[in-house]
This record gives structure tokens, C-alpha cells and sequence, in this order.
């Protein structure tokens, strides 16, 4: 009787160190679970007759283990070859998958384009000028990339094709 309360003190001890020694691997401040909500970046982009760069605000709104769906809105310059310089505001909703720091990113949404030489030419004759009829249009956006974003880290960087970015590299930051 005497051998097995050994035993049994024996067993209980191992098995609360073995309880201590796989806690080790749980971590509640680590810097995989910060979870960046704030993201800012510039990215630009270009193909053969096209040119773009954009400035961008994005916002995570769900956090999955594995995933995440942010929300962004951006505002951005394009330049075709033909030279007519036009501004373009778009928002997407993102989504982002993947481990420790490689990601996929898939981003779908809503340009607008603001064409800067129409709103000159028409905005000073009154029977011509109509706001926001003459020089601006609404075209579907989306995007598909590679994003290098540390688990917690302050640092992104993205590349990737989509509209109106083209082929496009991105910088920024997270918060």
C-alpha cells in the first residue's frame, strides 16, 4: 500500500510538470497576439500604358487565427501614356490569409476616378457644367498580392497586380 501512494504522488508530480512544461508554449502577451487594427501604406504601380500610385488607410474589422478582413479607402493619382493625369479614390474590403509573416491578399471594391482635364474645360460654362457628370466614373476594383506583415510587427510590404494599380509595390506601416 505503501508502494503505490508512491507511485501515485510520483505520477501526480510528473504530471503537473508535464502540465507547467506544455504551458510553456502558450503565450498571452507574445507579439503573435498583437493584432495591428491600423494599417498605412503608399503603393505604386504601373503596366505598359497605365500608371498609378495611391495612398491608403486600412482598418482590420474580423481576426481570425489565420485570416483577417480589413476594410480600406485610399486616394491615388493615375497617368495613362496619353498623358491626362487623373485622381482616384477607391475603398475595398481585403481579405488576408496566412502564416507567421507570408500572407495572401485578395481585395475587391469601388474606384472612382476624377479626370482632372474635363473638370477644366467644363467648369467654367454653366450650360456644359454638370458636377461630377462630365469627369467622374465608377469602376470595379480588386487586387491580388503578396504581403509581408510580421505578427505584431511594425513593417508591411506588398506587391501584386490589380486595378487601378496594375502591377504594383507597396510600403508602409502598422499600428
Amino acid at each position: 500500500m505503501l508502494v503505490t501512494k508512491k507511485y501515485v504522488i510520483v505520477f501526480l508530480l510528473l504530471l503537473s510538470g508535464l502540465n507547467y512544461i506544455l504551458g510553456q508554449n502558450v503565450s498571452t502577451d507574445s507579439e503573435a497576439d498583437i493584432i495591428t487594427k491600423n494599417n498605412f501604406y503608399v503603393s505604386a504601380g504601373s503596366s505598359l500604358i497605365f500608371s498609378a500610385f495611391t495612398v491608403v488607410y486600412e482598418r482590420n474589422i474580423i481576426s481570425r487565427p489565420l485570416s483577417e478582413w480589413n476594410i480600406r479607402g485610399g486616394w491615388g493619382m493615375n497617368a495613362p501614356l496619353w498623358g491626362i493625369v487623373m485622381h482616384h479614390y477607391l475603398v475595398d474590403l481585403c481579405y488576408i490569409s496566412g502564416k507567421s509573416n507570408h500572407h495572401f491578399e485578395a481585395c475587391f471594391g469601388v474606384t472612382m476616378f476624377f479626370d482632372q482635364s474635363y473638370f477644366k474645360y467644363y467648369k467654367n460654362d454653366p450650360d456644359l457644367y454638370e458636377p461630377f457628370s462630365y469627369f467622374t466614373d465608377w469602376y470595379p476594383s480588386a487586387y491580388l498580392g503578396y504581403r509581408y506583415k510580421k505578427p505584431g510587427g511594425k513593417f508591411l510590404f506588398r506587391v501584386g497586380l490589380g486595378w487601378p494599380e496594375q502591377f504594383g509595390v507597396g510600403v508602409g506601416f502598422c499600428i
